[in-house]
């Protein structure tokens, strides 16, 4: 496998016998908040010596027949590509996960629309797109990036978790893709959802606005018209 050393398999294989260890345990911290914070914690713990920069995230459904998907992201890092295409390559076969490399573009927009997709959980909260917004801090029309700010429900009581921010790229990417991100994104400010979001951008729209921005030229500054 391509650039993948001997010692990173090997904690790989680690990382997965201790999650294929600790199945049941996670399965309750996620649908009974059993020791939530410690299993979590471990988890990342185990996932931080494959690389650091790594994340994950797990969407939850409301099909009881439907597996829990766990993905991994490089965020972009095309450098940390391989070893994320390892860790989904090298994970054991599970009753109740499925196992996911990078963050793919969501093409089923009306489920967000409808307010039907499923929520993604994160360590201490969850978010849904459906429930989020944006505005337009400023874009780069020669770099077409954008700098935006993303509005939630419950910025109020998770503004200090260190693990917000990295959240919320990871529901950016689900939206437009991984790459689309670290290509067209540059900034993202997160403040609270107030009670009349009239001004404001549902949060699924991003996908058309970076449509709109990759057609952009120096000649058309017509974008935020």
């Amino acid at each position: 496998m391509k650039n993948i050393t001997p010692t990173t398999i090997k904690k790989i294989t680690s990382f997965w016998r201790w999650f294929l260890n600790h199945e049941i345990e996670i399965l309750k911290a996620l649908l009974y908040q059993e020791n939530y914070n410690d299993i979590f914690d471990h988890l990342s713990k185990k996932l931080n010596t494959i690389s650091t920069q790594i994340g994950y995230v797990i969407k939850d459904t409301d099909n009881p027949n439907q597996k829990l998907k766990i993905i991994f992201t490089a965020h972009g890092n095309k450098k940390l590509m391989p070893k994320v295409e390892a860790i989904t390559q090298n994970a054991p076969s599970f009753i109740h996960w499925e196992i996911q490399s990078f963050i793919k573009r969501t093409e089923d927009i009306e489920k967000f629309k409808q307010g039907l997709d499923d929520a993604y959980i994160f360590p201490d909260f969850e978010l849904k797109t459906s429930d989020a917004y944006f505005s337009i801090l400023d874009y780069n029309i020669e770099k077409k990036k954008l700098n935006i700010i993303v509005y939630l429900k419950n910025y109020r009581f998770h503004f200090d978790n260190s693990f917000l921010q990295e959240a919320v790229y990871i529901m950016i990417e689900d939206l437009v893709g991984e790459m689309a991100v670290k290509k067209h994104i540059s900034f993202v400010q997160l403040a609270q959802l107030s009670n009349n979001p009239k001004n404001l951008i549902r949060f699924y729209e991003l996908q058309e606005y970076i449509e709109r921005l990759s057609l952009i030229n120096r000649k058309n500054n017509s974008f935020l018209d």
